[in-house]
């Protein structure tokens, strides 16, 4: 008997998208380690990892804004559309919060692009991210927030932008292995696979020779690939 099962790569995330990623990723990356290495490394050139950690929150804001501009010049996953919440997707977020509750018991949800639970936390995690990196450019000013000198706002602003990065981390690696999507691969060559189930809506035969029978696609396998092209 035929599969009725197909597995399709699309592409869903754009090469601008993957590379704002990368570059934030890479920024990241050298914000943590350099304010590591000048809290517990001892015996090193401070003024050294000081400037690499300066220099890494600058290009960090530059990243950030950048991204802020795609979301309205880009369209498809990159489009601030893309974080709006539809009726299908209020479901997955209900799925996605079991799953979570659950410990992964539960049938991970299939989404487009952005998981739909974590649509509300990008927003959230982008603002923590820009705000640790602008409260880190006044460090050492005499200026408080709600009675706190600014290097204890940018320290635990960092600190929570440092747990909330390895918690993506987590929850993205925790998603490739219970789902078949393909989610961290997908940053780096920009296509998910989709299952596509042809077997739950009959079909009629074509009256045309050599037409193949229609492709159904699942709503709950798949998102609108329209969201491409908004």
């Amino acid at each position: 008997m035929a599969a009725t099962t197909e597995i399709k790569a699309i592409p869903v995330w754009s090469s601008w998208i993957r590379v704002l990623h990368a570059l934030m990723v890479l920024e990241l990356s050298m914000s943590f380690i350099s304010a590591w290495v000048v809290k517990y490394g001892g015996a090193v050139d401070l003024d050294f990892w000081r400037d690499w950690h300066l220099i890494s929150g600058q290009l960090l804001i530059v990243t950030i804004a950048a991204r802020l501009i795609a979301l309205f010049l880009l369209p498809g996953s990159a489009s601030w559309r893309a974080f709006i919440l539809d009726d299908a997707q209020h479901s997955a977020f209900k799925k996605m919060l079991m799953f979570y509750l659950s410990g992964g018991r539960t049938e991970l949800p299939v989404w487009f692009a952005h998981n739909p639970f974590w649509k509300v936390l990008y927003p959230l995690y982008i603002g923590v991210l820009l705000a640790t990196a602008l409260t880190g450019f006044f460090y050492n000013s005499p200026t408080t927030f709600l009675g706190s000198p600014l290097y204890k706002v940018h320290q635990v602003l960092a600190n929570l932008s440092f747990w909330f990065t390895i918690l993506h981390i987590v929850m993205a690696i925790w998603h490739d292995v219970k789902g078949k999507g393909s989610s961290i691969s997908a940053m780096l060559n920009g296509y998910r696979y989709f299952h596509i189930d042809r077997s739950q809506v009959p079909h009629k035969p074509s009256p045309f020779k050599g037409n193949t029978p229609p492709v159904y696609i699942s709503p709950d396998s798949i998102k609108r690939k329209s969201e491409q092209n908004r």
